[in-house]
């Protein structure tokens, strides 16, 4: 019984957080570490994950491997997840750079189609804050250029950021900022979107060279440019209002 409770109010915590009215069905791993709200999804169906035995204020990342297919979106010791593409992942935490046990999570044919009761919400009058990161494979002769987007507005903390991104055959890099799906019945902490969004170019290797960089919101396309070297990745990006980078440079 103790286990249980224990179990229980750990889960709070991403339940008002993440998923509002939702019921957790709190998946929990062996060694109670990490639970899930369901280990078995459809394409692009939110799933939450809680890092249970950390804290708020632990420097927490999440891990997924086969990379290049998910979307998070992070809040304190939760995550919200959701795969593009139909597979098995293997899904695990960092917590202060030391690795928790993992879940796997089946992902299959089937598209999610959000219940009814959503609504769209435009993104009128919002800013955001790019993070451009650099990703590289420690089992292949993979790297790939990821952003963590972050709104200066608040949303209902289990809204969701609908964007579309890609990397076309002559290595432009685009991103689409359209809109935020939330609840009906807003309920829970109003909170910034977070997003982690991976840009896979069509070549395993992130080559040297300059790669046009687009990213619209609100009708406003927003240009730039990277430049990438053997030693550094410098971003050419003069905004201050609108669409901003907090880092202009990245160390390869």
């Amino acid at each position: 019984m103790k286990k249980l409770v224990y179990c229980l109010l750990a889960l709070l915590p991403a339940y008002f957080i993440m998923q509002g009215c939702n019921k957790l069905d709190g998946i929990i791993t062996p060694g109670g570490q990490l639970s899930a709200t369901k280990t078995e999804l459809k394409i692009n169906e939110p799933d939450t994950l809680v890092a249970l035995k950390a804290k708020a204020t632990d420097n927490i990342s999440w891990l997924v491997s086969p990379s290049g297919f998910n979307t998070i979106s992070t809040r304190d010791n939760a995550s919200s997840m959701a795969f593009s593409k139909a597979g098995t992942y293997t899904v695990k935490a960092s917590v202060n750079g030391t690795n928790t046990e993992n879940l796997t999570i089946k992902v299959n044919e089937t598209v999610y189609t959000p219940p009814v009761g959503n609504i769209t919400v435009a993104l009128t009058g919002d800013q955001f804050s790019l993070t451009p990161s650099l990703y590289k494979s420690v089992h292949a002769d993979s790297t790939f250029i990821y952003f963590t987007v972050v709104s200066a507005n608040t949303y209902c903390a289990a809204s969701k950021l609908n964007f579309t991104y890609g990397v076309d055959a002559s290595n432009n890099y685009a991103l689409n900022l359209n809109s935020v799906t939330q609840l009906t019945a807003c309920s829970g902490t109003m909170a910034p979107l977070h997003n982690v969004i991976n840009f896979k170019q069509s070549t395993a290797l992130l080559a040297n060279g300059t790669y046009p960089l687009n990213v619209t919101l609100n009708g406003t396309t927003y240009t730039g440019s990277m430049v990438v070297s053997t030693a550094n990745i410098t971003f050419n990006w003069t905004y201050t209002s609108g669409v901003t980078l907090a880092t202009k440079l990245i160390t390869r």
